[in-house]
């Protein structure tokens, strides 16, 4: 059994590495390729045959081969709808993930598209589990339609029960899709769109000229047939053009669906909701933060697998330390804290003055930094920010930041700190937490349990798990309150 142990170093404000090998938790280690039956099978299963039933047009667009049965462990499907049935579909999404005990932990609007992030707790095995579930009505590139999806779902063809594209819509979808994005064509679709112009070129060109005209997509079609994707790629610039050029000249139909892209898109960038999640650790030492942080990271990889999670001691970190304040060579910006603290309160709390300066600048460094390097962190990217500790140490261990300063004024900062999007209190009791850790007096640690529990108590967003228990287990509880957390707020109107 692990031991919950805060000793040693910690990574601090970096990256933290994600575990590859077998063991790690929650997660199932497969060659490259490889796809299992997964839990989502049922789901996906039950919606693509409740489409087909209610005559709803759909395409699976890639990687349909062994679908519904096998997926990918935390892998993405993306299904194109008519855009008459979409709600339809988005309804169809959600009533049957509740019925199967799914949480939706994410769910992104954006222009002719709606992401669903799914996850499965699985407290008999402890693990988590995740899919990615893109549902689209419509093409597009920054808000303007590109392909005609109705061209796609009219030419659809069955392959093992459920619906996939035509074979030379579907590298073209791909392999352009990712050329207009990111000016490069789709990695492993380039040799099967090739082999589309060779073999269906008619239907090749159709789809094409519904995004770029009729003339751009024959000389597209002659290039692909002599094997040149290189020319093609090299259009990208004047590809997007086309785009504009079309979308600005359809007056009766594109001017509406435009606005409509461009609403949604806005919507959604300008949207209040944080589509990752902030994650704060607190209790005394001795309680586990660290060993809990590292292993929560590698639990929740596959649900926030949009970006590199987050590890923070105490505080963001915009700021540097105090005591290399006037040493800007080593503003590295590592907050306060990052080596191992053997004597937390070795140096003596600072004068009024002093203390005074200590607050504001911590209180800047957490409203800074969070605007400016956690939330972008958290929003954009859509991953995790985990914190072992955080600014409720102000109340329950002011010494430790050396601040000696009436209880009231130590509450207006905290009001004013922004608030984690969940916050879990680490209790152990005291024996348990000066055998772990002895740099504190028994008196000292059950003084902090108390104020931290007085701190979870009044906190909507607070949850208290018994860190006496087998590592394994603490981390699952963990990561299960954060899932659910995330699953609330998806369904906040």
């Amino acid at each position: 059994m692990q031991s919950l142990d805060d000793r040693g170093g910690r990574p601090v404000n970096q990256p933290t590495p994600i575990d590859d090998s077998p063991n790690s938790r929650g997660m199932e280690k497969m060659s490259p390729g490889t796809t299992k039956k997964t839990p989502f099978s049922a789901f996906l299963g039950a919606f693509l045959h409740r489409l087909k039933a209610d005559g709803v047009l759909y395409v699976v667009e890639r990687n349909y081969e062994t679908l519904p049965d096998a997926l990918r462990p935390g892998g993405d499907v993306d299904v194109l709808v008519s855009p008459g049935a979409f709600s339809t579909a988005e309804s169809l999404v959600r009533a049957l993930a509740q019925d199967r005990g799914l949480l939706i932990i994410q769910q992104l609007n954006g222009a002719g598209w709606t992401q669903f992030r799914l996850a499965l707790v699985d407290s008999h095995n402890r693990a988590l589990h995740t899919l990615q579930l893109d549902l689209k009505w419509a093409e597009q590139w920054r808000g303007m339609p590109s392909f005609d999806t109705g061209l796609v779902l009219r030419n659809r063809r069955e392959v093992n029960g459920l619906f996939a594209p035509h074979p030379a819509h579907e590298p073209a979808l791909a392999w352009f899709g990712h050329l207009l994005h990111h000016g490069v064509g789709k990695v492993g679709y380039e040799n099967p769109l090739i082999n589309a112009a060779q073999q269906w070129p008619e239907p090749l060109t159709q789809l094409l000229a519904s995004a770029f005209g009729r003339t751009e997509a024959i000389e597209m079609v002659r290039a692909l047939k002599h094997g040149d994707a290189g020319l093609v790629e090299s259009r990208a610039k004047t590809l997007r053009n086309a785009i504009v050029r079309r979308t600005v000249e359809d007056v009766d139909n594109a001017h509406r669906q435009t606005a409509h892209h461009v609403a949604q898109a806005m919507q959604w960038r300008l949207s209040p909701q944080r589509f990752g999640l902030t994650l704060a650790l607190i209790g005394p030492d001795g309680c586990g933060k660290s060993a809990v942080a590292q292993n929560v990271l590698l639990l929740l990889q596959s649900a926030f697998a949009t970006g590199l999670p987050q590890r923070l001691h105490q505080r963001p970190g915009l700021l540097p330390p105090l005591r290399d304040l006037l040493r800007p060579s080593r503003w590295s910006g590592a907050a306060d804290g990052a080596s191992p603290v053997t004597d937390p309160h070795a140096l003596p709390p600072s004068g009024l003055l002093g203390s005074t300066g200590r607050l504001a600048y911590y209180l800047a460094d957490y409203c800074l930094g969070h605007t400016l390097r956690v939330a972008p962190h958290t929003r954009w990217k859509r991953t995790i920010t985990v914190y072992e500790r955080y600014a409720y140490d102000l109340l329950a261990d002011p010494k430790r930041l050396r601040i000696d300063l009436p209880r009231p004024l130590l509450e207006t900062a905290i009001a004013l700190v922004p608030n984690p999007d969940v916050v879990v209190y680490l209790d152990v009791p005291a024996e348990v937490a000066l055998e772990r850790k002895g740099e504190l007096h028994l008196e000292e640690i059950n003084r902090q349990r108390a104020v931290y529990a007085e701190l979870v108590a009044a906190m909507p967003n607070a949850h208290r798990v018994d860190a006496t228990q087998p590592l394994d287990d603490v981390v699952f509880h963990v990561g299960r309150i954060a899932l659910q957390s995330c699953a609330q707020r998806s369904a906040a109107p």
